[in-house]
Formats: C-alpha cells, structure tokens, sequence
C-alpha cells in the first residue's frame, strides 16, 4: 500500500502484534524514536527473532535503532548525507554503532555492498534488466531477497548476488506477480509464496 497521507505506524500499534508466529520482523526506519521502541520491544520479547531496519534517509533519532538490529540496509543517500562517497568507509563506520549486525549499503548502478558480522567485506554488482519497465518496489524486493536469503542459512557472499538479482528482475517487470519463480531465470531462491507474504 502506498499512501502519503496515512498515519505513521507506532509502537502503540505494535504492541498489538503477537510475534511468536514470525520468523522475521522488518523495519522501515522513519520515526526515530517509534522504531526504536518497536526494535526494543523485539529484543526484549523475542531476542532470538531477527530484526532489520532499512535506513533510507536521515531523520532525527534514526541512529537509536542500530543497536537491536541483525540487519541493517542502507541507501546510498544516507551514506553520502553523513560524508561519505564510498561505500567501505560507511560500512566501517557504521560497524561501530551495530557490532551485532550484518551491514548492506546499496549504491545505484555498482549494485550493493556488506559488512558481515565477521568483518569481511562483500560486493554485488547490479543486474539491470535489458528494458527497465517498472521501478516500484524494487528497493523492497531487493530487501526481501536478503530476508530471504538468511532465513534460508546464506551468507551475504551469496545474499547480495540473489538480491541484486532479484530486484534487477523486478525492475524488467510490470507488478511482482511471477517475481519468485525458480529455476535458472529468477535469479533468486525466493520463493513465490515467501514472495506473496511479503507484498
């Protein structure tokens, strides 16, 4: 659902939410101080459940949601409104504000890059679609295809890929229906089911 005008989600809202039947909870990092109550809550209910926040712009408070977080993603945008014009640096930098979580920064046409839990740096590049027919939600299947991936037991050298993949196919493509098939032209393991749940 896509909707200007509709009321920001808050923890009040969440607090309505069972979480023991979720193998993952995803977050869209857009009230500082809403979504770190919601990542808290998380933690501190389900502390084994992961949790990723994708980080697009710079907003007040943001950075209080690192810390309870196994994922992280950020946009290119965000990186660069902190300084910086190379994604290793962010990445870096970053790791001192989450030690406990994989790091994704995704930067436009040289794909995405990641810190894993490890430290080793990781590298996609960007699977661009011969004709690029529709752009919207190609930002959320990229992240589902990471979900996706690790829910799955892979690790960012083969999460990134399969994510690059998948959102480059989904921006050759009217809509999502179909998105997450198998077989050797996905480009993904997502499956179609995984897919519906999460659109």
């Amino acid at each position: 659902m896509h909707y200007r005008d509709l009321p920001e989600y808050t923890d009040d809202d969440f607090q309505h939410i069972d979480l023991t039947p979720f193998d993952w909870v995803h977050f869209e990092a857009r009230d500082g101080l809403e979504t770190s109550r919601m990542v808290r809550r998380v933690r501190d209910t389900s502390p084994a459940l992961p949790c990723s926040v994708e980080v697009e712009k710079p907003r007040p408070g943001i950075e209080a949601v690192f810390a309870g977080a196994t994922l992280l993603i950020f946009s290119r945008a965000y990186a660069g409104h902190h300084g910086f014009d190379t994604p290793h640096p962010f990445l870096l930098r970053m790791r001192e504000q989450a030690l406990q979580a994989d790091l994704i920064v995704t930067w436009g046409n040289e794909g995405a890059y990641g810190l894993d839990r490890r430290g080793a740096i990781h590298h996609s590049p960007a699977y661009p679609p011969i004709e690029v027919k529709d752009t919207l939600g190609a930002g959320d299947t990229f992240n589902a295809g990471l979900v996706d991936a690790d829910l799955q037991g892979l690790g960012l050298a083969e999460a990134l890929p399969g994510a690059c993949r998948l959102a480059g196919r989904k921006c050759g493509q009217i809509g999502l229906e179909g998105l997450g098939g198998s077989g050797p032209q996905s480009g993904s393991g997502l499956s179609q089911p995984q897919l519906r749940a999460g659109q």
